[in-house]
Order: structure tokens, then C-alpha cells, then sequence
């Protein structure tokens, strides 16, 4: 554990010989997590985020707490030091796409989204995400391109293919995108 600890804590300076109440913070908030006491999880971690405040691991899960308190503007500033914490790291990224959805920021998920495809094209929740945002914002066109090939890589995912049925119903496709639903709800029994 203590190595995962020096790790993650990428930015922090050398730890002191007694880590162990790091630990428990962490420990804590994960247990008031389970049992939904999302703002005293954020309280078990702030004497943590105090001692290293540009730490990774403990602003990802501020902003992640944060996130399902529905605190989206302290969400998104944890997930933005995450971000600057380690600049490469996707997790952030991802996590950031959250508080902005949540907040129907759809432009912004968009551009985010597009950043964690060039480095990933394939992944998962950033396709997922962007096709939202375009829909959202009535761009059906370049949302059923995008459903199409993640419905190329994932030909049975609910998810892909829904998006596939929307974007195609927003272009006025409504008999393909009824076809595609009609899969859609025979995949899900």
C-alpha cells in the first residue's frame, strides 16, 4: 500500500514516517461513499488534500465526490488539479466530462472529449460522452458518423447503438433508427 501511496501522489514531497492517517482518510471517505454521505467523504479527505494540495489521487476523488454530491463546480476544480497533476493521464479528463455534463456544457464536453480522442480514439467513455454533447447540440450528422464507427468496434453495445438510433432519428432517418431501437430493446431483455 505504501508504494500505490508514493505513486500516486506524484507531486508530494516525502512522506513523513506515520502515513497511517492517510490511509484512514481514504479508508473513511471510501465507507461514507458506499453509504452515500458524499460531503463527509469530501471531509475525510480534506486534511489530505491540505497536507498535498496539487496530490493526484486525492484531488481525482475530490473531484469524483464532489461530483455525486452534485457540487459540479468544486467537482470540476478537483478534476482540473488532477489534470495539471499529471497532464497525460486520461482518468482526469474523463472524470472532468462529468460535472460539465452534469451542468449541460455541452460545447465544453465536446472539446474535452475530442482531447482524450487524440490521444485515445477507441476509448470507451469518451466516444460515449462526445456523442452526447453533439446531440445535445443538434449535430446529427457528425454524431451518426461517430456512433457508426464505435458501432463498427462495439457491434452489440446498447449504448453505441442508441446514440446510432438518435442521431439517425435527429437527421429524420426515423424507419433505420426505429430498426436499430428494435435491436436495441431485443439486446436488453
Amino acid at each position: 500500500m505504501r508504494y500505490l501511496l508514493l505513486f500516486v501522489f506524484v507531486t508530494m514531497p516525502a512522506f513523513a514516517q506515520d502515513d497511517g492517517w492517510i490511509r484512514d482518510a481514504y479508508h473513511t471517505a471510501y465507507h461514507l461513499e458506499k453509504m452515500g454521505s458524499y460531503a463527509k467523504a469530501v471531509q475525510a479527505l480534506q486534511p489530505v488534500v491540505e497536507a498535498y494540495p496539487r496530490g493526484y489521487a486525492v484531488n481525482l476523488r475530490l473531484g469524483w465526490l464532489n461530483h455525486l454530491y452534485g457540487k459540479y463546480a468544486e467537482s470540476e476544480k478537483y478534476y482540473r488539479m488532477a489534470i495539471q497533476s499529471a497532464p497525460g493521464a486520461l482518468e482526469p479528463r474523463l472524470g472532468l466530462l462529468l460535472p460539465l455534463l452534469a451542468q449541460q456544457r455541452w460545447d465544453e464536453v465536446e472539446q474535452m472529449a475530442y482531447q482524450i480522442l487524440k490521444d485515445d480514439p477507441c476509448n470507451y467513455y469518451g466516444n460515449l460522452r462526445l456523442l452526447e454533447a453533439l446531440r445535445k447540440q443538434l449535430k446529427f450528422d457528425l454524431a451518426r458518423r461517430q456512433a457508426e464507427k464505435m458501432v463498427a468496434l462495439y457491434p452489440a453495445d446498447t449504448h453505441f447503438l442508441t446514440e446510432q438510433a438518435l442521431a439517425l432519428q435527429g437527421l429524420g432517418e426515423t424507419e433505420q433508427a426505429a430498426t436499430i431501437l428494435t435491436d436495441v430493446e431485443i439486446l436488453m431483455r
